[in-house]
C-alpha cells in the first residue's frame, strides 16, 4: 500500500491527492457514523430517563390525591384497600420498570436506587403477600431479595427487610 502512494506521488500527483482524499473522506464518513450513532443513544437515553420520571411524578400525586395510597397501610380489618390494592401494583410495577429500562446503566441505577428502596419499603406489607408476589417476574422478586442495585446500597437495614420478606418466597 505503501509503494502504491509513493509510486502513485512521484508518477502522478493528481492520483496521489485522489486517494488520499478519498482515504480522508472514508475516514470523516466513519466518525460522523460514530458521532451520530453516540448522539442517537444520548437521545434515548435522555428520553428514557424523561419517561421514566414522569410515570413516577403521576404515581406521586395519585399518592398526593390519595394519601393512604402512599403510606403502604391496611384498612382496619387487615385487607388491603381496593385502591391501595391496585395503587402498589402501580408503584411495584414501575420499580420493575425502573430494573428493565435501567439495568446495567450505572447513572440510572444509581439514581434510581433511592426511589426503589422507598418505594419498595412503603408497600413491602403489600408485595410479601403471595397472590402480589404471582403478578412479577421471579427474577425482578429475586433482584429485589438481593437488594436491588446493591453496589448503591444505602440503607442496609431496608436491604435485610427486603430479603428476608422476599427470600422466603422464592
Amino acid at each position: 500500500m505503501l509503494e502504491a502512494l509513493t509510486r502513485a506521488a512521484t508518477d502522478s500527483p493528481l492520483e496521489f491527492w485522489s486517494i488520499i482524499a478519498n482515504a480522508l473522506t472514508a475516514v470523516l464518513a466513519l466518525a460522523a457514523i460514530l458521532v451520530s450513532v453516540w448522539a442517537f443513544t444520548r437521545q434515548i437515553h435522555s428520553e428514557h430517563y424523561g419517561e421514566i420520571d414522569k410515570i413516577y411524578f403521576d404515581l406521586l400525586k395519585e399518592a398526593v390525591t390519595h394519601p393512604i395510597y402512599g403510606q403502604g397501610m391496611r384498612a382496619v380489618e387487615g385487607a388491603f384497600d381496593p385502591g391501595y390494592d391496585a395503587y402498589a401494583f402501580m408503584v411495584v410495577n414501575f420499580v420493575e420498570t425502573i430494573l428493565d429500562r435501567c439495568s446495567g446503566r450505572k447513572a440510572l441505577e444509581e439514581t434510581w436506587q433511592p426511589i426503589i428502596e422507598l418505594e419498595i419499603n412503603k408497600h413491602l406489607d403489600w408485595l410479601s403477600q403471595p397472590q402480589n408476589q404471582l403478578k412479577f417476574k421471579k427474577g425482578f422478586l429475586a433482584f429485589l431479595a438481593a437488594g436491588a442495585f446493591r453496589r448503591f446500597e444505602r440503607s442496609a437495614d431496608l436491604n435485610a427487610r427486603m430479603r428476608e420478606a422476599l427470600a422466603a418466597r422464592l
